[in-house]
């Protein structure tokens, strides 16, 4: 009778250590599999957000410095996210102008806009983008597209307004692409007058 209480006591034992060797193995595997999920679910690629910062357009103004013609596009950025947004810098983001013939996106390799930038919350903000033209990539200079002075002088010379006008065709609106937020601000066209 002994000899089978302890039989009964050493199989009792066994189960209870089967037992729990399976609920740590179980456990064991549980967790692994909710690292690897959270893994995965953390670096799966982020979609791009095109609500995420939304754009009004506000003026167009161009200048001539030397022999390049700069185009300011000024813009009320609005942020409808939940938390406050810095514009990206040029090394985490692009400003493309839209092909008119397809839509596809062409980078404006001569643009830039203003450092640090914060959009609040739910607020808007007007912010500045500004596209830079060598006239030398156009095969044209400064004085030829000044030409004769008009009357007045106080009109810009026909040629240069062409010349401005024949830029502006080459676009039909732009948009801002945050690499990191993965936000795609479009930038439509609608530049009130040129100024």
């Amino acid at each position: 009778m002994i000899g089978t209480l302890q039989v009964n006591k050493l199989a009792v034992w066994k189960k209870i250590q089967l037992r729990d060797v399976g609920f740590g193995a179980g456990f064991a595997v549980a967790l692994i599999v909710s690292i690897v999920a959270g893994q995965w679910w953390s670096s799966r690629p982020k979609q791009w957000s095109l609500t995420a910062i939304t754009a009004t357009p506000a003026e167009l103004v161009f200048r001539e410095q030397g022999e390049e013609l700069h185009l300011q596009f000024r813009y009320a950025l609005t942020n409808n996210t939940r938390t406050d947004y810095v514009l990206a810098l040029p090394v985490a983001a692009a400003l493309m102008r839209k092909v008119p013939e397809d839509s596809s996106l062409a980078k404006l390799n001569y643009a830039r806009w203003e450092d640090n930038v914060r959009i609040p919350s739910g607020q808007t903000v007007s912010v500045v983008f500004e596209v830079s033209y060598n006239f030398s990539d156009y095969d044209t200079s400064a004085a030829r597209l000044h030409g004769y002075p008009s009357a007045d002088n106080s009109d810009p010379p026909p040629a240069l307004m062409s010349f401005v006008t024949s830029r502006l065709k080459e676009m039909n609106g732009m948009a801002f692409l945050d690499y990191n937020s993965r936000y795609r601000v479009e930038l439509p066209k609608g530049w009130n007058k040129l100024k």
